[in-house]
Formats: structure tokens, sequence, C-alpha cells
């Protein structure tokens, strides 16, 4: 006598032996057609669970059919056609559905699957020539006092920029003193930046500013969360140690001198 086994044996799989319902469909179809072919067994209905795999990937083929016929538009051929840049700026179906502004001409977004962004400034040229332009841009803006007087070292390799601040002036606060004194107490405990940030206002305004100009020129792809990086160059802003030091002994001797 004849009985029905896939539907059985999915729910078996799927129920005692754990296997997600991918694997269990395809270990009663296998189960099934294996005693099938003996003639003890028919092979019996497909799982409900198979059929709405199946479903679904009809209404996907279906979806990418209609995105296909659209990107087929007579306006979008010309643009395929057009040099790269020579193409205008125009509202992308899927930068729009990742919430992104419309993707760089020079920058592809890759589908929405990773981070972007672009700096306002952005062209495929070499860190040496930023390092350059950024260092105009910093002389600019000390010349017009939007930068303190200051030593201000931009250097550059294949695909980094590492900016140095020292010898800021005398007046100018670097550190947060309230830091540096919770610091010397507990020096064993760590103090979160969210808290206590390491940072006067002043300084942090100061290192945000000159990033800012190495950051109009970068362009920006990578995804942390998945251990993905693309960019044109990585890039590092701070204040030098020399001059965190100093500012830390200046606090700390004006807490000895005031006990």
């Amino acid at each position: 006598m004849t009985k029905l086994y896939s539907l059985p044996a999915y729910k078996a799989a799927r129920d005692k032996e754990g296997m997600a319902r991918g694997m269990a469909v395809r270990f009663s179809n296998h189960v099934a057609t294996e005693m099938a072919a003996d003639g003890d067994l028919e092979p019996g209905p497909v799982p409900p669970v198979q059929e709405s795999i199946e479903l679904s990937c009809l209404k996907q083929l279906m979806a990418l059919e209609d995105e296909t016929k659209a990107l087929k538009a007579p306006e979008v051929e010309s643009l395929l056609l057009m040099p790269l840049h020579e193409i205008p700026k125009s509202p992308n179906v899927r930068a729009e559905g990742y919430s992104r502004e419309n993707p760089h001409p020079l920058v592809s977004d890759h589908g929405g699957q990773y981070g972007y962004s672009v700096g306002p400034k952005y062209e495929p040229i070499s860190t040496k020539d930023v390092a350059r332009r950024v260092r105009d841009e910093i002389k600019a803006g000390v010349k017009a006092k939007t930068l303190p007087k200051a030593s201000y070292s931009v250097r550059s390799s294949h695909r980094s920029i590492r900016i140095e601040i020292s010898e800021l002036p005398q007046d100018f606060p670097v550190l947060n003193p309230e830091r540096v004194r919770l610091e010397a107490a507990e020096p064993h405990v760590f103090h979160p930046d969210c808290h206590y940030p390491r940072f006067t206002p002043e300084a942090k305004a100061l290192v945000e500013k000159v990033e800012g100009f190495a950051s109009a020129y970068r362009y920006d792809r990578s995804d942390s969360m998945t251990d993905y990086f693309d960019t044109n160059f990585y890039l590092d802003v701070g204040i030098s140690h020399i001059d965190e030091n100093k500012a830390r002994t200046e606090i700390l001797a004006s807490v000895a001198e005031s006990r």
C-alpha cells in the first residue's frame, strides 16, 4: 500500500529535526524521490512553504522585469551613451529608496547597499594634490583670522592624510579642565567623551573646521558593520600631544595652587 510522504517528511524535518524551512523542503523531496523510486511511496503534494517560496520568487522576477522595462526608456538609453562627465545629476531610484541625496556623477553609490558620502569639492586627484589645496585653505583661514595662528602640519601618503595642529597661542583653551581633574583623581576610571568631553568647545570647533577642509575632497562608501572600506583616502586630524601635555600640566598646576 502506498501513501503520501513528502508533506509528512517536511513537517517532521521542520518540527522534530529543527531544520530551516528551505532545507526541510529539500529533505522531504529527497526522501520522497528515493522511496518512490523503489515503488513504496508516492511523491505526495508539494509542501505549502515551497509554494510560498516559488510565489515570492515569481513576484521578485515580475518586479525586476518592471524595473528593467523602466530602465529601457529612450531618455535612459540616451544617458547610457553619454560620457561619464556629461551625465546630468538626476534623481536615482535606488538612492531615493535609501533616503540618499542624488549620487555623485563620478562616484557610484553601489546600488545603495553601503555607506555613501561625497565631499562638495571631490574630484579624482591624488592625496598629494589634496594636501596642497588644504594647506592653501588653512593659510587663507589664518590670514582671514578664522583660524588661530598656529602650526598646521599636513602630511599625505598614497591613501591617507594626517593633519596635526601645534604651537597654539598661549591663551587658546585646548583641554577640558574638568576632564583633566577627573583623570588625575581617578586614573583607572574610564570617563566617556559624551559625559566629560576631552577638548574644549574651541578646540573641538578648530579640529572640525580643519577636518572639513580635507573632507570636502573625500568620498566614503565604507560600511563598518560588514568590514567593507572604500574611500579615496583616510583622514586623521588632531592637536599635537605636546600641546595637550602642556595644557594638562598647566591645569593640574592651577589645581595644586588653589589647594
